[in-house]
């Protein structure tokens, strides 16, 4: 298993990595703080900014259609010929006109639907051209509810988003009362295309940028998500998911909402804002009423996905920034290195030579700091620890020179103690009976004497008398 080693240049430089991170994470709260702020400065700004513009877009348009519905409702011509429908005079005189109208139209159709006969006209460019009823209204049928709901309202127009089934169509369509004197006679207008509706003045590239319209009481009237559309709305409450309101969590959004809307209603022309959760974002929503369309101009925007501030600049600001922290990490690592490190190194050194027994060694130069106090305390410890030895080792050689001498006094007492010893093992070979055996057994003995020391405490005797004999072994321990 490796055992690796984290020195104090390592260490150091971790130091110094995670102060900077330390000192970047409440930087960086802070910046994010500023730049949040910045952020909704600015996209509050383009909100209005871009609400003001599709104000602009759509009015004038929209308010061109919805000048020429009106003097098409108001015609003169139209009014006698509703009260006269099947005078062939009339009625080619009114489709005449109506022509010149469909002309004028910015989609080219328009449609009236009389109250009288409920029979229902109407003219577009993509079907052949008829002065005959395309079909017959009727109270029980759905699809004829805006007619009879716009009958009952007391004011002269409303804007419906409906499907048309005669032309196959769905249009943002401009519903005027036509009137004779107090009674309602017929409803008049045209319709635009909701998808060119819709690519003309909602679609938009932006990212995180969501333009919508609503009419006076919420409803959706244009979104680029058609299912949100709250469509065939005149007179008639709009299902709460067709809503703005209904896209908002409930409480107090909600009253904000409302609240803005009455304050752009009382304010045409201006831009109202508010902060709300939209399709689970916080997002901000800027909002402004026309007055001739009776409609709310509504943008959403998504703070964080649009691009309401150029961010190539903060993308240049955190490369300088970084670059700088390396720059500082690098000279804070240098400083470290010379005043610090440096020094240490040469003291790990120079203790390294003293475990090695070299005191000639080389201190850091002196300063006034801890590092000073280090290096001359280290300074008077080798001094210390050199005097230490030298004595030590006198001592060692005198302690020496008198063991040699005792040593040799030791050998020369040895040689003569061995030399009495050999001495009294010459003796003790004297004065055994080896020539007495010989003479009186001849060559039928022997003898085995082998002494364990060089003068042996065990020997033998023998005597001759006559043919008597005595042998004797003696043993040193008495035996």
């Amino acid at each position: 298993m490796t055992n690796w080693r984290f020195g104090l240049r390592a260490k150091a430089s971790l130091a110094l990595i995670l102060a900077a991170l330390v000192a970047l994470i409440p930087a960086a709260l802070i910046g994010q703080k500023l730049l949040d702020g910045v952020r909704t400065h600015f996209g509050e700004a383009y909100a209005v900014n871009f609400t003001q513009l599709k104000r602009q877009s759509i009015l004038a348009p929209v308010s061109r259609d919805l000048a020429l519905s009106q003097r098409f409702a108001n015609s003169l011509l139209t009014r006698q010929w509703l009260l006269d429908e099947h005078n062939p005079t009339k009625n080619a005189t009114f489709f005449e006109e109506a022509e010149s109208y469909r002309q004028s139209f910015r989609d080219h159709n328009y449609f009236i639907a009389s109250a009288l006969s409920r029979n229902y006209y109407t003219n577009a460019s993509d079907k052949p051209l008829s002065n005959k009823p395309r079909y017959v209204l009727g109270v029980a049928k759905e699809a004829d509810s805006w007619f009879f709901s716009s009958l009952k309202q007391t004011e002269d127009f409303n804007i419906n988003v409906d499907y048309d089934k005669s032309l196959d169509a769905t249009r943002v369509w401009f519903n005027f009362l036509v009137r004779d004197g107090a009674r309602v006679i017929a409803i008049a207008g045209t319709g635009l295309d909701l998808s060119e509706f819709v690519k003309d003045f909602i679609d938009t590239d932006e990212p995180g940028v969501t333009p919508l319209i609503i009419n006076q009481a919420g409803a959706i009237q244009a979104h680029r998500d058609l299912s949100l559309i709250a469509y065939n709305q005149a007179g008639s409450a709009a299902n709460p998911a067709q809503t703005l309101v209904g896209q908002l969590p409930h409480g107090v959004q909600r009253e904000a909402l409302a609240a803005a809307m009455q304050n752009a209603e009382s304010h045409p022309g201006e831009v109202s804002t508010l902060k709300v959760t939209l399709d689970g974002r916080e997002q901000l929503l800027a909002l402004s009423y026309l007055p001739e369309l009776k409609w709310h101009i509504v943008t959403a925007v998504d703070l964080q996905a649009a691009k309401v501030i150029d961010k190539s600049w903060l993308h240049i600001a955190l490369g300088i920034i970084a670059g700088v922290i390396v720059i500082l990490l690098i000279a804070f690592g240098y400083a470290i290195e010379a005043l610090i490190l440096h020094p240490l190194r040469t003291l790990q050194h120079s203790a390294l030579a003293l475990a090695e027994g070299r005191y000639d060694v080389s201190l850091p130069p002196p300063s006034q700091d801890e590092l000073g106090d280090l290096s001359r305390a280290f300074a008077l410890m080798a001094e210390e620890i050199q005097s230490n030895t030298e004595e030590l080792e006198n001592k060692v050689a005198a302690r020496t020179q008198a063991l040699e001498a005792a040593n040799q006094a030791m050998q020369k007492a040895h040689r003569k103690i061995e030399a009495s010893i050999e001495y009294a093992s010459l003796i003790q070979s004297a004065i055994l009976p080896d020539q007495p055996l010989q003479q009186a057994l001849g060559e039928r003995h022997f003898i085995l004497w082998h002494p364990r020391d060089i003068v042996g405490g065990d020997f033998y005797v023998f005597r001759a008398e006559g043919k008597n004999h005595l042998l004797g072994v003696i043993d040193c321990a008495g035996h």
